[in-house]
């Protein structure tokens, strides 16, 4: 979505080669709010296109979030994988 660009700098000094990043963001939408229009004020139009970013007050977003967080838990943890999708 290109919301978190300050995120590449916090994994970059976690120091941590095993780190996993989960990007939960793959396949879902910014939330449209009825009525939007483009302010013509730089960021403000920017931040209007785009949307409101509080994707997870979607709950078909949520839902997508969430199999993408399951598969990160099965992924490190593999053992465990019919646990974590019967959670879901």
């Amino acid at each position: 979505m290109g919301l978190e660009v300050w995120v590449r700098s916090l994994i970059r000094n976690a120091g941590n080669p095993r780190l996993l990043v989960v990007t939960t963001s793959k396949g879902i939408a910014l939330i449209r709010e009825r009525g939007q229009k483009a302010d013509r004020q730089g960021a403000g139009l920017r931040r209007q296109q785009l949307g409101n970013p509080h994707v997870w007050l979607d709950p078909e977003n949520a839902k997508v979030m969430m199999r993408h967080i399951t598969e990160a838990f099965i992924q490190t943890d593999s053992g465990h994988a019919k646990v974590y999708r019967n959670n879901q």
